[in-house]
């Protein structure tokens, strides 16, 4: 989801009871800021719009983790990014790290674009995003109530790097499915 629709009745519907509730949600964010968030998805089309709608989905997000708590709930709440040009930078991806901690969540995850798009990084900003997300990483590794992730192994994390410098990269490979195959959609 994108976290605008997260409703209280929504909510409760993902977060069930003790003895049942929805196994994962995931909130594709992909900024730590409004205005980045602004940058990236243009909500809306004016920055105040975006505003409005990023702080709505941040309060969406710690309305569901409140409830989650309050119920007893094993919903796993994940925050996901696709670094982008506007995401890669290491202050951007800690950021929203550090947002993602802050509200609670379970675990952020990022991943990396699976083909030219728009707006996608160049290599020398996956590298970088790529050692911040491995001190990030190592930093909660020990952390019981949250965790960071890459979404693709370290492999495969060079090969698409290596696909940006050969030009090979809007090709999509079918091999493997990053994503959980069921959902709850809401």
């Amino acid at each position: 989801t994108n976290g605008i629709e997260l409703t209280e009745e929504v909510q409760r519907a993902l977060v069930g009871d003790k003895d049942r509730s929805a196994a994962f949600v995931n909130i594709s964010l992909d900024a730590s800021t409004w205005e980045n968030y602004h940058r990236i998805k243009k909500q809306g089309g004016s920055p105040e719009a975006s505003k409005e709608q990023y702080l709505k989905i941040l309060q969406n997000i710690r309305e569901l983790v409140k409830m989650k708590k309050r119920m007893g709930s094993s919903l796993n709440i994940s925050i996901s990014s696709v670094l982008q040009e506007e995401n890669t930078t290491p202050e951007e991806v800690e950021g929203l790290v550090r947002l993602a901690r802050e509200l609670g969540v379970n675990d952020v995850r990022f991943r990396y674009p699976y083909k030219k798009m728009t707006g996608a990084p160049q290599q020398s900003q996956i590298q970088a995003a790529y050692e911040t997300l491995q001190r990030l990483i190592e930093e909660y590794r020990n952390d019981p109530n949250f965790s960071v992730t890459q979404v693709y192994t370290d492999d495969e994390t060079h090969e698409l790097m290596g696909r940006l410098l050969d030009g090979s990269l809007q090709r999509r490979k079918y091999e493997k499915c990053h994503v959980p195959h069921l959902r709850l959609t809401v």
